[in-house]
């Protein structure tokens, strides 16, 4: 009787920590308001998909419209518990340049020399 309680244990051990992996791995939401530069991508506003696998992050439109964002440059220890993305406002351009993550921490993704302004979007 005791070994059976055992192995009904290690199950459901098992398969509670296979439902927060795949949990951790689902693609989350971003609704971004207008219009920015990721890379040498121009990407409309819109509701996005943000999927991080290693030292990638995906940013996918409800549009279709996608960009792949490299995460090898970190340079901060701040791991937020989801990914935040930061754009700064050159001239009439919003250009994403930086990206934190639970993983990585923050990484730069662009240059945005003369920002007038700054937005910091969290996934939800």
């Amino acid at each position: 009787m005791n070994r059976r309680r055992t192995c009904t244990l290690v199950i459901l051990v098992a398969v509670f920590l296979a439902a927060g992996a795949a949990t951790q791995a689902q693609a989350q939401s971003l609704k971004i308001d207008f219009p920015f530069v990721v890379g040498t991508k121009s990407l409309s506003a819109g509701t996005y998909t943000v999927a991080v696998a290693g030292d990638k992050m995906t940013l996918t439109s409800d549009k279709g419209a996608a960009a792949e964002i490299s995460l090898d440059k970190t340079f901060s220890g701040k791991k937020p518990q989801k990914p935040e993305l930061v754009f700064d406002l050159v001239g009439s351009l919003w250009f994403m340049t930086e990206v934190y993550t639970p993983e990585k921490g923050g990484s730069s993704v662009g240059s945005a020399d003369g920002s007038s302004d700054r937005r910091v979007l969290k996934v939800k």
